[in-house]
């Protein structure tokens, strides 16, 4: 077992969190949990001769002898009744007493099973470390090894060569990194990806992208592959992982999307709140937008109160998809602003930013969503959750945005755009709340208020009348012009509250945080003056502390 080079990450028992963790058996999917296919099931062809039922599937293989052992179809058979009965250990004792008698089927049955045992009941790290599951992963590599060596010289495979997606099913799910046998399996499976079944198809290139494996060739063979398959053998469940693998390793397939959509449009009636957060959140990635099926899904999201079984994540994600790729379904927006006021207690900071950004990018920033959201940041035991509140908005946008480089749009529009809308938040919580965050979230929210002000003037004057323009800083409702005006008069004394919050915080900065205030400063023209009242005595004190600490 020379080549056996398993690496554990952490991740494998704990779940880890991504942009879309991706479909989970699925663990959330997240995960839209932590992005585990669903594990095959019953892939490989049940044995023949069973043992008898008060047998014991592992004593009735009998001791090895070193000369003749039991047959292909005996440990078939009796991995698989100790995979039905749950006993993974007794199933890696079958490994370690007759592992010099199995075929390779067995070696693939064997793995796939103790995995899938090991992910159900939550305790990979400990078949990591088990030297027998070991001993049967590096088994496993020789035999990719020498099914190369065999199609090389021209001999027909001894077994269906669309059973290694098992393989690459356990190193995506164990998060082993045998990119080496990876690539050897990449250059097998494509001449023949005709052999592969769609589920054994899907879950290939899922486990591919999952290990952030990209096979260019892998890759667009199976789109050329889709485009030749029957749908009445595919389910949601493939395209949600074809769609996830492609989205993941940035691979926009116009076409994939095309050829699947029809099966989307007619199955979403029947679809999983998984697969609907997976499927857009795919598409909107990939910058594909398509109508119909987005339609479907919405109508689907929100049939018998399908949305209240969505995951904070798989919400967040759906709705940001929507959102993304200009697709207005107000029944979808309003009642997941309602789920999401209902479970905000359960979301993320991530989520939050996304869901808070979605919403605010149909219809405007909802007063009661605002106030549920407010409550996140509520109570001693959230203490971090303001600068965390703030800034997950910005890495979200840098991580979802599907055309490279319009992240930082997209992030100082969020930011300097809610800029009174977060110290709404702030001043509306009880006494203190302004304490809890730290010098350099003042400087910088000084900074998004500064750009806010800036943004909203060239806008005013650019319209000429002195209006307030369709999407300044201090528009989020439909109202009358007099509430709007009382509504401005409220953020000025909002904003005098927080400049002079920052001022009398002044000597608990440091040098960089004091200077990026000055350097905000220096931006407010005349015109500006009016809308940052306070700011002369935030530069006095920025400079007395410059002073102090120089």
């Amino acid at each position: 077992c020379a080549d056996l080079r398993p690496a554990c990450d952490a991740r494998a028992a704990a779940g880890a969190h991504g942009q879309m963790p991706g479909p989970i058996a699925l663990p959330d999917g997240d995960t839209a949990g932590d992005g585990l296919a669903p594990a095959p099931s019953d892939v490989l062809p049940p044995a023949q001769d069973t043992p008898p039922d008060d047998a014991d599937a592992l004593d009735a293989l009998g001791p090895p002898d070193g000369r003749k052992g039991p047959s292909e179809r005996q440990i078939q058979s009796a991995i698989q009744r100790l995979a039905a009965a749950g006993d993974l250990q007794r199933l890696l004792s079958l490994v370690q007493r007759h592992i010099e008698h199995m075929s390779a089927v067995n070696l693939v049955t064997a793995l796939h099973r103790a995995t899938k045992l090991a992910v159900s009941n939550e305790r990979v790290q400990g078949l990591m470390q088990n030297p027998s599951f070991r001993l049967l992963i590096g088994m496993n590599v020789k035999i990719v090894q020498a099914l190369r060596l065999t199609i090389a010289e021209g001999k027909p495979p001894p077994y269906e060569v669309s059973y290694l997606y098992i393989v690459c099913w356990v190193c995506a799910t164990l998060r082993l990194q045998e990119r080496r046998m990876m690539a050897v399996i990449s250059d097998i499976a494509v001449p023949r990806l005709y052999q592969f079944k769609p589920f054994q198809l899907s879950s290939m290139v899922w486990a591919y992208a999952k290990l952030s494996i990209y096979s260019p060739e892998l890759f667009k063979g199976a789109s050329q592959q889709v485009l030749a398959w029957d749908l009445e053998e595919v389910s949601l469940n493939c395209v949600q992982l074809l769609l996830w693998a492609y989205a993941t390793v940035k691979r926009q397939d116009v076409k994939l999307v095309s050829r699947l959509s029809p099966l989307c449009i007619k199955s979403a009636t029947k679809a999983k709140p998984q697969e609907i957060a997976t499927i857009t959140w795919s598409c909107a990635q990939m910058g594909i937008k398509h109508d119909a099926m987005f339609a479907a899904m919405g109508d689907a999201a929100v049939a018998n109160g399908l949305l209240w079984s969505f995951t904070p994540h798989g919400l967040a994600s759906t709705l940001w998809a929507f959102a993304t790729v200009k697709v207005k379904h107000h029944v979808l927006f309003q009642f997941g602003a309602a789920v999401a006021i209902s479970k905000r207690q359960k979301f993320r900071p991530q989520d939050t930013a996304k869901i808070r950004w979605a919403v605010s990018e149909f219809d405007g920033w909802h007063d009661g969503v605002l106030r549920a959201m407010s409550a996140l940041l509520r109570g001693p035991e959230e203490q971090g959750r303001i600068k965390a509140v703030l800034w997950a908005t910005i890495h979200s946008c840098y991580l979802d945005a599907p055309v490279e480089g319009s992240g930082a749009s997209w992030a100082h529009k969020l930011l300097f755009d809610d800029a009174h809308v977060y110290f709404n938040l702030l001043t509306e919580n009880e006494e203190g709340a302004l304490d809890q965050v730290e010098p350099m979230g003042l400087a910088n929210l000084f900074r998004a208020l500064v750009a806010s002000e800036a943004r909203a003037g060239r806008q005013e004057n650019a319209d000429g009348d002195g209006s307030l323009p369709d999407g300044s800083m201090w528009q989020y409702t439909l109202q009358s012009p007099e509430l709007r005006c009382k509504q401005a008069q409220a953020q000025l004394e909002i904003t005098r509250d927080f400049v002079g919050h920052a001022a009398a915080r002044a000597d608990a900065m440091s040098e960089g945080d004091l200077e990026h205030i000055l350097e905000s400063i220096r931006m407010i023209t005349p015109d500006m003056e009016q809308g940052l009242p306070g700011w002369p005595e935030l530069q006095r004190s920025a400079e007395a502390g410059l002073g102090k600490l120089r």
